[in-house]
């Protein structure tokens, strides 16, 4: 039986007096020295987490531990990462609510447009900063005043000059990246709201075990919201990434709730389990589950070895362990085969002529300046045509058995599944609103995001509204559920990228075409699905990939996707259950 532990403090009774109040009781010396295991009972209450004097709040190697805020709200003084979990296992946090002071976003009113609608003027809202021209303000969005949803046909802009900032009327002016008939006077802007200093998700779990989040809700990030590395079989459920109404000295309400991605979980042993959470507003994804991609710089058959380029000269700091199911994937896109890691070891740094050769071979990557050291895996047998120009990732580390069941999700700048990871299921949710796909498989070599996604049903998901956001004509990415690949090498993948995908039973509304698209799905189901277009929402999204948009759904370099259901479903998803 857990012994249940009930933290007994004589609480101050403080006068609310609004939100940047400092008489609240500090969450760090509140709370004290953890238990190791039982249930810690915080007192609902109003805290301040003094992030500025004492840090991020830290829990470490803890097991069978419960903290329950009891529905209290923490207010974190200082824009950097709230909570931080690592090597914890069955560690349950609930029932809090959670924002800072002052906010990650600052926003305002257009009241001019001049210059071909390049040069705005801003007034900032009542009881917001004021915009800090030294922050890098390349996330601007633009809200509709009537709707407060984003700006269609438009993507997220920033300054192409500096800022003016006119403190005595509290109004900013700046040219951005313009384009007429789509913003208004009168319509909003979000700007960033943090610190050059500071940064990073409101709440970490990193390494951990069974780890679950139960009904917390961020009403606002300095960066991504919920953020995991390295975890098995994490669970959140009924939490929520949010946009919160009547703050105090407020008049207008929030426009964006996290700055970036409301959950983002990389390298995961097993993937998390997402269920009946909100995920609104935020700068970014919704949800984001991948790996790690490493270009290969050089091989060696006969001694089973591959050499990748890496950003760090450790091998025992890149995400691939021994024992790993090391995937190799063509410059091509396709799946060339896979191996088990026997032996990780530094390597001497790659010579200016091999990462050259290598990048050549690719298109472009985010990191390329940083990708400057080696790193040689030795494989049990070897990966029969893998060559310079491929890239590999590990098979145990790109959250494989996730679950994204029943959550509400969308209004935001980016997608609202982006999915990476195999084993899983994408069912029963409702996205709304977001700028591009709902629901989107697919490697980002540009970001070395791995990997290539197999076993995955989407089912019974309600979307709405999605893909509205300006011509993508260079990115494949281009329904509103996208199974797509563009290979390292820049073109759209053949066949064999994606394995056993099934899709059914969803409905799509509102949503330019195509509404589904594939690409280098090998085998698969396609069944049941109504499809209702936005005939008058005509977009370009993948136009250079040789993407039409005069078809609902879009089939391109796929395999054997059967068009009907399997008479029984569970051969087939039994790994689900």
């Amino acid at each position: 039986m857990k012994k249940k532990l009930l933290l007994s403090a004589i609480l101050l009774l403080c006068i609310p007096i609004g939100l940047y109040s400092q008489d609240y009781p500090d969450f760090h010396t509140f709370v004290g020295a953890l238990p190791n295991e039982g249930v810690l009972s915080i007192p609902k209450n109003t805290y301040r987490l003094d992030l500025a004097g004492k840090g991020t709040f830290r829990v470490t190697g803890k097991k069978n531990l419960h903290i329950d805020g009891n529905g209290s709200t923490i207010i974190c003084n200082k824009q950097i990462n709230a909570f931080y979990f690592a090597n914890c296992e069955n560690v349950t946090f609930s029932n809090l609510y959670i924002e800072y002071d002052s906010p990650c976003s600052t926003q305002g009113t257009i009241t001019k447009i001049s210059n071909g609608s390049k040069t705005l003027e801003v007034q900032i809202h009542e009881g917001y900063p004021m915009v800090n021209p030294a922050i890098n303000q390349s996330g601007i969005l633009i809200y509709d005043s009537e709707t407060r949803e984003l700006v269609k046909n438009f993507r997220t802009t920033y300054p192409t000059s500096a800022i003016q900032v006119n403190n005595a009327t509290r109004t900013v002016t700046l040219d951005i990246s313009s384009k007429d008939g789509v913003y208004k006077v009168g319509d909003y802007l979000d700007f960033n709201n943090v610190s050059p200093d500071a940064g990073g998700p409101a709440i970490i779990t990193a390494y951990s075990k069974n780890m679950k989040m139960d009904s917390i809700t961020l009403y606002d990030s300095p960066y991504m919201a919920f953020v995991e590395h390295g975890c098995e079989s994490s669970h959140y459920y009924r939490c929520e990434v949010n946009r919160k109404k009547n703050y105090p000295g407020r008049p207008q309400d929030r426009l964006r709730s996290a700055r970036a991605d409301g959950f983002h979980c990389k390298y995961d042993i097993v993937g998390p389990t997402i269920e009946e959470c909100i995920v609104k507003f935020q700068g970014d994804d919704a949800v984001n589950i991948s790996g790690y991609f490493y270009p290969v710089y050089k091989v060696d058959k006969i001694e089973k070895k591959i050499y990748v380029l890496s950003t760090t000269r450790k091998a025992s700091e890149i995400h691939v362990k021994n024992n790993d199911n090391l995937v190799c994937i063509g410059n091509d896109g396709t799946v060339r085969g896979k191996g088990v890691v026997t032996s990780l070891t530094d390597t001497q740094a790659p010579s200016e002529d091999e990462k050259k050769a290598c990048m050549s071979k690719l298109t472009k990557i985010r990191s390329e300046s940083n990708l400057n050291f080696g790193v040689t895996i030795v494989l049990d047998k070897w990966i029969e045509g893998v060559d310079v120009g491929d890239m590999i990732f590990s098979d145990n580390r790109v959250g494989n058995g996730f679950k994204l069941i029943n959550n509400d999700v969308g209004h935001n700048r980016s997608r609202a599944f982006l999915i990476k990871a195999s084993n899983g299921k994408i069912q029963g949710n409702k996205i709304t609103g977001s700028a591009m796909s709902a629901i989107a498989i697919t490697p980002e070599f540009f970001w070395l995001e791995a990997g290539c996604s197999r076993n995955i049903e989407i089912s019974n998901n309600v979307i709405k509204d999605c893909m509205f956001d300006e011509y993508l004509v260079d990115f494949a990415q281009s329904g509103a559920i996208t199974v797509a690949c563009v290979a390292p090498n820049g073109t759209l993948a053949k066949a064999g990228a994606f394995e056993n995908i099934s899709i059914h039973d969803n409905t799509i509304i509102g949503c330019p075409m195509p509404c589904i698209f594939l690409n280098a799905v090998a085998s698969g189901y396609y069944y049941g699905n109504k499809l209702k277009p936005d005939s008058k929402m005509v977009r370009n999204h993948g136009k250079n990939f040789g993407v039409t948009n005069t078809k609902p759904f879009l089939e391109m370099n796929t395999g054997n996707v059967i068009k009907k259901s399997p008479e029984y479903k569970k051969i087939f998803f039994y790994y689900c259950d």
